[in-house]
């Protein structure tokens, strides 16, 4: 990530270890309570569903997808074996915190099919790549649906 100066002048890189920009719910959850509010007052607030996709977007699309090739290829398991797992663990998390059913039900990792982005259309259509938190302001152009590869098959 850019860090920029009050001149727009990239002055260091920052590294994350997020799947996407910390984000929050339009609607406080009682945790907000603990962030600053000169935090929260800037942080971008996503429905739930576009955090979901945001989620879906980043960690599938983005990294489970090519690591599913890469073990298929040279480990000889299967992409299903992975994407299996991968469920497997999201599932287990749900059911260690039960109380939190609403917000599982909220987000829906698990639905059948999520929204397509449409990188090409994104950058056709003057969006850009995301290098600047006000340009991720509006969400991803999408285009139909596909596959979640976290649903159950």
């Amino acid at each position: 990530m850019l860090v920029f100066d009050g001149d727009e002048t990239p002055v260091r890189v920052a590294l994350k270890d997020f799947g996407s920009d910390v984000e929050l719910l339009p609607f406080d959850l009682p945790e907000y309570a603990e962030i600053p509010d000169h935090v929260r007052s800037v942080l971008h607030r996503w429905k739930p569903e576009e955090l979901a996709h945001s989620v879906l977007s980043a960690i599938c699309a983005g990294h489970l997808r090519f690591l599913a090739d890469i073990v298929e290829r040279e480990l000889g398991v299967p992409g299903e074996t992975l994407w299996r797992l991968a469920r497997e663990q999201v599932l287990a998390y749900q059911e260690r915190f039960p109380e939190l059913a609403d917000r599982f039900a909220m987000f829906d990792l698990l639905a059948p099919k999520v929204g397509r982005v449409a990188l090409n259309r994104e950058q056709l259509m003057g969006g850009g790549f995301h290098e600047r938190a006000e340009r991720d302001a509006e969400f991803d152009v999408m285009h139909g649906l596909v596959d979640n590869p976290l649903a159950q098959p």
